[in-house]
């Protein structure tokens, strides 16, 4: 135990460990968004004739009231929220993560400790929720930033994490570049006030 080359190897062990089970939790929720993407969509179905069938009176209430619990979600949470959903925004705005936007992303949150300390479950239910938030009203999602993150340090590492994510596969998109200029303006509005 006094050994500093056992400790070393301890340490390297539990680090390796953390980073492949990350790795595996990011690459799982990496193929669902993109199943998602390319099944979800609604071009997609059309395309293919995978048009639904006219919803229920059951269903349309059941849609409504997922509605107004995401619209409720829009401004709830701080700032690991508030990070999960600029990274769903930015690395959704061109609906491409690529395996750069990945490894940007899994650095983002290795670096940041307060975005380490989530579980994973916790990191997928709040993917989940954010990218619904996300989809229900792109626009009210992002201005709603920065009553999440009243902090302006906060605001400005959102922003970097969005500019990181912006340029982490060399020439940002068009989609990008207007996701990353919504983001910069809502952050800037706020700092402003």
């Amino acid at each position: 135990a006094d050994n500093p080359l056992v400790l070393w190897e301890d340490c390297f062990s539990e680090a390796m460990k953390i980073g492949l089970n990350y790795y595996r939790d990011m690459r799982d929720i990496s193929q669902e968004f993109l199943f998602k993407t390319l099944y979800g969509n609604p071009w997609i179905k059309m395309a293919f004739g995978g048009q639904a069938l006219p919803p229920s009176k059951d269903s349309a209430r059941r849609r409504n009231r997922e509605k107004k619990r995401t619209r409720a979600l829009t401004r709830k949470g701080g700032y690991v929220e508030a990070c999960v959903r600029v990274m769903i925004a930015m690395s959704g705005a061109d609906r491409i993560m690529n395996a750069k936007e990945f490894e940007a992303a899994e650095k983002i949150v290795q670096k940041d400790r307060r975005l380490r300390a989530v579980p994973p479950d916790t990191i997928k239910a709040m993917i989940k929720e954010q990218s619904r938030v996300l989809d229900l009203n792109p626009q009210t999602a992002i201005s709603d930033l920065a009553m999440m993150v009243p902090s302006a340090k906060d605001q400005r590492q959102l922003l970097n994490i969005a500019r990181k994510l912006a340029s982490a596969d060399g020439r940002p998109s068009e989609h990008e570049k207007g996701m990353l200029k919504a983001i910069t303006h809502a952050l800037e509005l706020a700092s402003r006030k």
